[in-house]
C-alpha cells in the first residue's frame, strides 16, 4: 500500500525473495512485514507474511533483511525491548511447513544502538549494523556504530563478535550499511568526517580461517566532504563497490560508485570510479 516503503529493503539467494515493508500497518503504525516469495517453474509465488512474533508499533521490522539458505534475517532497528530504539534482529527458518520465527537477538550495548538498522548473510556468516551504538573502547560522542556477527547456538542466535573501525575515533554511523559474501565484509559509514564534513567511509575485514576478523579503512581517491561515500556496498570474490550519495544539497547530487580490488597481498587498491549514471532528466 502506498506509504508502507515496499521494496526499501530486498534480498535474494537462489529461488527465494524476500521483499521489506519496514511502514506496514497490519499490526500496528509502522511495525512492518517482510513478504516472502519462491519460484517455481518459472513463476514467482508469493509463499509468507513475516512479522515480529510481538510486534510494536515504530519498530520498521523489515528495514533491512537478508537471505542466507534456510534463514532469513530482518532487521527491526526501532525495537525497545532492550531500551529506547535498541533494535533487534529475528530470524526466520524454512522448514516442511514453511517460514517460521525462529528467533532474534538484542542490541549488545542497550538503548539507543539502532541495531539492525543492516544486516548481511552470506556462507553462514551472518552480520547486523548499529550505527548509533557507542563502543565499548570509546566514550567519543562523535564515533558511533558497530558490526555484529550473528551466530546460532544451541538452539539460540546470539551476537558473536564486534567489528569496529581500527581507530576509535574514525567511524562515525559504522553499521548503517553492510555487506558479505561469506569471507569478506564491508561495512559502510556515511558520517565519517575524519576526511571531511560527512566525507564517509568504508571499512573491509577479513579474517583467516576461524581467527580474528582484521580491517582496514578504504577510501576513494578522489574523496570529498558531504559525499556520503558507503551508502551503497556490495562485494564479490576479490571485488568490492563502495557507492555514495554526494552533497545531498547539491543539483544534480553527483553520486558515483567507486570498485576496489584485493590483491594478492591484501592490500587494498582503487582503480577508477565505475561509469556514472546517465542521467533522467
Amino acid at each position: 500500500m502506498a506509504g508502507d516503503l515496499a521494496g526499501s529493503a530486498v534480498a535474494m539467494q537462489g529461488r527465494t525473495l524476500a521483499i521489506g515493508v519496514p511502514k506496514a500497518d497490519a499490526s500496528g503504525l509502522d511495525t512492518g512485514a517482510v513478504e516472502v516469495f519462491e519460484s517455481r517453474d518459472d513463476t514467482w509465488n508469493h509463499v509468507a507474511t513475516l512479522t515480529a512474533p510481538t510486534p510494536q508499533v515504530g519498530c520498521f521490522f523489515g528495514i533491512s533483511v537478508a537471505v542466507d539458505g534456510s534463514c532469513i534475517f530482518v532487521g527491526a532497528p526501532g525495537d525497545d525491548s532492550d531500551g529506547p530504539i535498541a533494535g533487534r534482529v529475528h530470524v526466520f527458518r524454512r522448514g516442511s511447513r514453511g517460514w517460521a520465527w525462529e528467533g532474534s537477538v538484542g542490541c549488545p550495548t542497550g538503548a539507543r544502538g539502532w541495531f539492525g538498522a543492516s544486516v548481511a548473510a552470506a556462507d553462514g556468516v551472518a552480520l547486523a549494523g548499529a550505527p548509533r551504538a557507542m563502543r565499548p573502547q570509546s566514550s567519543l560522542e562523535s564515533a558511533r556504530g558497530a558490526v555484529f556477527t550473528l551466530q546460532r547456538r544451541n538452539g539460540t542466535w546470539a551476537c558473536q563478535h564486534a567489528l569496529v573501525p581500527p581507530s576509535p575515533a574514525e567511524g562515525d554511523s559504522f553499521g548503517c550499511t553492510v555487506a558479505t559474501d561469506g569471507r569478506t565484509v564491508l561495512v559502510g559509514a556515511t558520517a565519517d568526517s575524519v576526511a571531511g564534513d560527512l566525507t564517509g567511509t568504508a571499512f573491509a575485514f577479513q579474517r583467516p580461517s576461524a581467527g580474528a576478523w582484521h580491517g582496514e579503512r578504504i577510501d576513494p581517491a578522489d574523496a570529498a566532504p558531504r559525499s556520503l561515500i558507503g551508502h551503497g556496498l556490495a562485494v564479490h570474490g576479490n571485488w568490492m563497490a563502495v557507492g555514495r550519495l554526494g552533497d545531498p544539497e547539491a543539483d544534480p547530487a553527483p553520486g558515483a560508485v567507486t570498485l576496489f580490488h584485493a590483491m594478492p597481498s591484501s592490500a587494498l587498491a582503487a582503480p577508477e570510479r565505475a561509469p556514472p549514471v546517465p542521467s533522467l532528466r
